[in-house]
C-alpha cells in the first residue's frame, strides 16, 4: 500500500482529508507541523506529501523545498489559502505536483491523487473496478455478487440504501448497481445521495416492468443505465463494463484538464500585447530550463519553440516523438514527418516565414493558421525570463487532422 504523508496543524482538516485519502487505497501518515512532517518523511519515505502552507515553525513551502532536496522524485501537493494566487504559482515553480485552495475541494483532491498515481506509474493498480450492489432480495443479490466476482470486480453488497451509504463512507466505489424498490432508502433516494458526493460514481438501476416513468426520472437524475428484472447476467456485465469505461474516461479527462490548467497558471502572465511570459528568474539556468521543459511536456498537443535563428529551444514530448528526438534537422524532414500527425500542406518555408514575421511584429502576437476543418497551427510569441537575460521565442502548437 502506497504511503501518503499529510501535514497540517488543523486536526479537523487532517481528519477530513485522511478519510478521503484512505478510501482511495493509500496508507496515510500524519504530522501537525513542518518539522514533524520532515522528520516523519525521512523515516517513512512516502511517495506523496500533502502539506498546508501556513503552519507554525517550518511552513509548507520550506517543507516542499527540503523534501525536494532530499528526494526529487517525491511528489508534493500544497494546500494554500483561498485566493492566494502568488503562493500557488510559487509552489508550482518549486516543482509541486499540484496545489489545493482552502477549503479543500474534494473533487480536486481526487483529481490530484489520480495525477500522482498516473505520474508514479501506479494508476494501473487502481483500475480494478469496485462495485457496490444493493438489493433486498438476498438470493438475487448473492447470485449477482458471485458473477461479478468471477469477472474480477471488487464487490461490496447491502440490502438497502442506508447500508449503501455506510459502505460508500468506508470504501472506494466506482459502480453502483441498486434495486429501485428497497426498504428504508429506495434506489432513487440513494441515487440522489450518491450524486451529491465527490468522485465519479456511475449508478445502474434495477427495475421491474411498469416503472417506465420512474426510469425516465432516474436517468434525468444521473443514472447511467437500468436493468430489467429478472436481471440477465450478461446484460448486467455489459452494463458494468460500459459504466466503468465512462468513469475511466471522465477521470482521464479531468486529469488532463488539470494538467493544462496548471500549465496556464504558470504561463498565463501576459504583456499588453498578449505575449506569454514564463518567469524563471528565481531558478538557476539548468533548473530553469528543466522547469520550462516540464511545462511544455504537460500540453497534450505537439509544441515547438524556436528562436530568431529557427533553432529549437523547447520541444515537448509529442513534438520530439514526431522527429524521433532529432531537432537539429527538422527542416529536412518537415514534409515527411508532419503528415503522420495530420498536418498537410504546410511547408517548412511557410513555417519559417510565419515565425520571422512574428519576430518582426510589434503586435498581433498570436496567429492561427487553419489547414482543414479539424487541423490548425497556432503561433505565439513567448518570453522566457531567466536570471541574467530574457529569451524571446515563438511557439508553434499543432493540431492535426482527425484520423
Amino acid at each position: 500500500m502506497e504511503k501518503v504523508l499529510l501535514v497540517d496543524d488543523e486536526p479537523d482538516i487532517i481528519h477530513q482529508l485522511k478519510r478521503i485519502i484512505r478510501k482511495e487505497g493509500f496508507e496515510v501518515l500524519t504530522a501537525a507541523d513542518g518539522q514533524a512532517g520532515l522528520e516523519l518523511f525521512q523515516k517513512e519515505l512516502p511517495g506523496l506529501v500533502i502539506t498546508d502552507v501556513a503552519m507554525p515553525g517550518m511552513n509548507g513551502i520550506e517543507l516542499l523545498r527540503r523534501i525536494k532536496k532530499l528526494s526529487p522524485r517525491t511528489e508534493v501537493i500544497v494546500v494554500t489559502g483561498h485566493g492566494d494566487y502568488d503562493t500557488a504559482i510559487q509552489v508550482l515553480r518549486e516543482e509541486a505536483l499540484d496545489y489545493l485552495k482552502k477549503p479543500v475541494d474534494l473533487e480536486r483532491l481526487l483529481i490530484a491523487l489520480g495525477r500522482y498515481q498516473e505520474r508514479a506509474g501506479s494508476l494501473e493498480e487502481f483500475l480494478r473496478p469496485s462495485v457496490l450492489l444493493l438489493d433486498d432480495d438476498e438470493d438475487a443479490r448473492h447470485s449477482m455478487v458471485r458473477y461479478l466476482k468471477k469477472e474480477g470486480y471488487d464487490v461490496f453488497s447491502g440490502e438497502d440504501g442506508e447500508e449503501g451509504l455506510r459502505i460508500l463512507d468506508e470504501k472506494r466505489i466506482d459502480i453502483v448497481i441498486t434495486d429501485i424498490m428497497m426498504p428504508k432508502m429506495d434506489g432513487l433516494q440513494f441515487l440522489k445521495q450518491v450524486k451529491k458526493r465527490p468522485g465519479d460514481i456511475e449508478v445502474i438501476l434495477i427495475t421491474g416492468f411498469g416503472n417506465e416513468d420512474v426510469v425516465v426520472q432516474a436517468m434525468h437524475d444521473g443514472a447511467n443505465n437500468f436493468l430489467r428484472k429478472p436481471v440477465d447476467i450478461e446484460h448486467m456485465l455489459i452494463a458494468v463494463e460500459k459504466a466503468f469505461e465512462k468513469v475511466t474516461l471522465k477521470r482521464s479527462l479531468a486529469r488532463k484538464s488539470r494538467d493544462l490548467e496548471l500549465t496556464q497558471n504558470i504561463m498565463a502572465k501576459l504583456t499588453e500585447h498578449g505575449d506569454i511570459v514564463i518567469d524563471l528568474r528565481e531558478l538557476g539556468e539548468v533548473q530553469g530550463h528543466d522547469i520550462g521543459q516540464k511545462l511544455f511536456d504537460l500540453a497534450i498537443l505537439p509544441i515547438v519553440t524556436v528562436n530568431s535563428e529557427l533553432q529549437c529551444v523547447y520541444a515537448n514530448k509529442h513534438f520530439r516523438n514526431i522527429f524521433k528526438d532529432d531537432l537539429v534537422n527538422i527542416s529536412d524532414r518537415w514534409e515527411a514527418e508532419l503528415p503522420r500527425i495530420g498536418i498537410h500542406g504546410f511547408s517548412y518555408d511557410q513555417f519559417r516565414n510565419r515565425v520571422l514575421s512574428l519576430y518582426e511584429s510589434s503586435d498581433n502576437t498570436v496567429e492561427s493558421i487553419k489547414l482543414t476543418e479539424f487541423s490548425y497551427i497556432v503561433f505565439s510569441k513567448i518570453t522566457v525570463m531567466l536570471i541574467d537575460r530574457n529569451m524571446h521565442l515563438v511557439a508553434a502548437i499543432f493540431r492535426g487532422e482527425r484520423k
